[in-house]
């Protein structure tokens, strides 16, 4: 059988964020530290933890509460692998989402099957009511255009690409600022891709002009201000509302030198491993790992 696990923030930073408080910054610590114990094979602690995590905290992470669920699994705890695909359906899964492994195994039990599927209608609907779909709507639209702006064309210049890019920036943070940051990151939820190129556009464009003086100069670029944005993106890691990864993957596009590292996987074909490690230097380790803490 195979078992799927979601282990994709796993090393990635836990960044320092102009909080007074950690919010959610534990939260990833500890699901960090599940994640490492499924590394080991040790599903039982890493349930563990990922119940602890659940019953403290006032929503999770769809990637969480999905390896939860194939921990229960691998652990035949059919009762508690149940109840997480329930919390699963919360976060957008859907009944054919479950046609794919490991979740097969939940089939093979017939009788609670057949108790979810009946009950699934109902989680299913809940998690709908939390969907605004004009809101939703807007902010497709505006992937569109972000989308189109940043399209390769001859007769458009970077100077007139950052422009747009800019305007749109713009766009975004009012919505947010008047709907608050979307919780499409928690869940399993297509936008959340969608929003995250976006925000890692315009971040592309402030770090571009932060390391640029000539850029500092140009009229253009002077007028531009993206302090509101990136407060909003900090404020939403804080709470919770946002990965390490995502934020990383947000925040770090176009500087000169990712201050976290850059992560990557080492695969071992003789010993059949693969595990993650970092493309730099010892010292260069020890500066990451700093910025990476909290």
């Amino acid at each position: 059988m195979k078992f799927l696990f979601l282990l994709l923030y796993l090393t990635v930073s836990y960044s320092c964020i102009n909080s007074q408080e950690k919010g959610y910054v534990n939260y990833f610590y500890e699901t960090n530290k599940a994640a490492l114990n499924i590394l080991k094979s040790d599903y039982d602690a890493a349930l563990t933890v990922y119940k602890s995590v659940f019953k403290s905290y006032p929503h999770s992470f769809y990637r969480d509460v999905h390896n939860a669920c194939v921990c229960a699994i691998k652990l035949n705890k059919t009762g508690e692998a149940f109840e997480f695909a329930q919390m699963m359906v919360l976060h957008g899964y859907e009944l054919f989402d479950f046609d794919k492994e490991p979740f097969v195994y939940l089939k093979n039990n017939k009788k609670q099957w057949r108790k979810f599927t009946n009950a699934y209608p109902k989680y299913r609907d809940k998690y709908i009511e939390t969907v605004d779909r004009e809101l939703r709507e807007r902010y497709y639209a505006l992937s569109l255009n972000d989308n189109l702006a940043v399209e390769y064309r001859l007769d458009k210049t970077i100077k007139e690409q950052d422009s747009l890019l800019y305007n749109l920036s713009v766009q975004l943070t009012e919505l947010i600022e008047k709907n608050g940051f979307p919780n499409w990151m928690m869940n399993k939820d297509t936008m959340s891709f969608k929003l995250t190129v976006m925000l890692r556009h315009y971040h592309g464009v402030k770090n571009r002009i932060e390391r640029d003086e000539e850029l500092q100069n140009d009229a253009l670029y002077a007028s531009m201000s993206f302090d509101r944005l990136h407060s909003m993106v900090e404020d939403a890691f804080s709470k919770g509302l946002m990965l390490p990864d995502a934020y990383e993957v947000i925040t770090t596009y176009w500087l000169r030198k990712n201050p976290y590292g850059v992560t990557t996987v080492k695969i071992d074909y003789d010993a059949e491993k693969v595990t993650p490690f970092l493309l730099l230097s010892p010292e260069e380790v020890v500066e990451a790992n700093k910025n990476r803490e909290v």
